[in-house]
């Protein structure tokens, strides 16, 4: 029996204390599709917490290189790439001399050069806000072209903002991709700035708008049959609403109050990023909390304890969904729901536009204010 195709994943995803709904979604879809296509591939996906991506996707799964996300620390990402790259191209030299079996100190260096080819999963991290999300993508590309394996780039938002050196990387890593897929016109327009071919460049919509698989998991019986289905209005906000101060934060409760006062719709408050809530760090979950506290309504629901699926399946039965998350946008338009996107700055604003572009809809894209 033939051994299967190897292929080693990278996206953003950890365990059940830092869990983010459209990153996993994202993932999921793509291993759905792969699986489809190729049915006897194997997965080593890399995670921040191996143990439990392993479990939860039937894959194989390694740790990240770990590189520091403080953004005063470049010199520090700087020299740990340089060294990671310098030892791996050493190694491969060796090994190629002498025709052994590649050895390798990093599981996860030996992962890709073991791989028989290498995915970035889509995102949003190819940003000076994410430095270390950033630096561990790029150095799984370099390792992919020092090992002579194929590297492809799904799903990504460019941007916008990055350091010289940041651009550097990306220009000399996303052009040895096959090709790069981008979720929205200013980061096609950033792709081809950075010197990208443009017959590699794949203007695409999001990976988790085909995501089709059924969970595995079972909701808290309150999450779903609280909500009336098509009759209710999906709501996800995240931290940066409420920190940009009470005035419009309360603006946007009274709206939501009016709006659901005036409908009759409830509202299903569904949460995309977790953890920390213990620590009272803000949160999704602690946003919704805090938003239905303020609102008043007793029909409103929290749709806490979904995974991804059950999130867009949720999200799916709304008739309208209004978000300053990415995902629920595109949860809502893979069902054909109208959606508002609510943003506070460029980055967001790329992000929710450009979903919603997919469509024909970026003028549904509210600035916060």
């Amino acid at each position: 029996m033939p051994s299967p195709i190897r292929l080693l994943v990278i996206a953003d995803v950890g365990g059940e204390e830092t869990r983010h709904l459209g990153d996993e979604a994202m993932l999921e879809a793509n291993l759905e599709a792969i699986r489809r296509l190729v049915p006897e591939v194997a997965f080593t996906v890399v995670s921040r917490d191996p143990a439990w991506t392993a479990a939860r996707y039937g894959v194989d799964a390694v740790a990240p290189f770990g590189f520091p996300g403080d953004r005063s620390a470049g010199a520090e990402r700087a020299g740990m790439l340089d060294r990671l790259l310098s030892e791996a191209t050493r190694r491969e030299r060796a090994n190629a001399a002498t025709n052994a079996p590649l050895d390798m100190v990093n599981a996860t260096v030996a992962a890709v050069g073991t791989a028989e080819g290498v995915i970035v999963s889509g995102g949003g991290n190819l940003s000076s806000t994410w430095p270390d999300l950033l630096y561990e993508r790029v150095a799984l590309l370099s390792l992919a072209r020092i090992f002579g394996k194929p590297a492809i780039v799904l799903g990504q938002t460019m941007g916008p903002s990055l350091t010289y050196e940041e651009r550097r990387l990306l220009a000399e890593t996303l052009s040895s991709a096959r090709f790069v897929g981008v979720r929205e016109l200013d980061s096609m327009a950033l792709t081809l700035e950075l010197g990208v071919p443009p017959e590699r460049i794949w203007y695409q919509t999001d990976d988790a708008l085909f995501l089709e698989g059924h969970s595995q998991f079972e909701p808290k019986s309150a999450s779903i049959s609280g909500v009336t289905g098509a009759q209710a209005i999906a709501v996800t906000i995240d931290p940066q609403m409420r920190a940009a101060g009470d005035h419009l934060f309360g603006a946007l409760v009274s709206q939501l109050r009016e709006l659901s006062e005036t409908t009759g719709a409830p509202l299903a408050l569904i949460p995309h990023a977790f953890g920390n809530e213990s620590a009272a760090v803000p949160s999704d979950l602690t946003e919704a909390r805090v938003l239905a506290e303020r609102l008043r309504l007793s029909h409103t629901v929290i749709a806490e304890g979904l995974d991804a699926d059950q999130a867009k399946r949720l999200t799916g039965e709304a008739t309208l969904v209004i978000s300053s998350r990415y995902h629920p946008i595109v949860f809502g338009l893979a069902a054909g729901v109208a959606s508002i996107g609510i943003y506070g700055d460029e980055y967001c604003r790329i992000k929710l536009q450009g979903a919603l572009a997919h469509a024909q809809l970026e003028r549904w894209g509210a600035y916060l204010r």
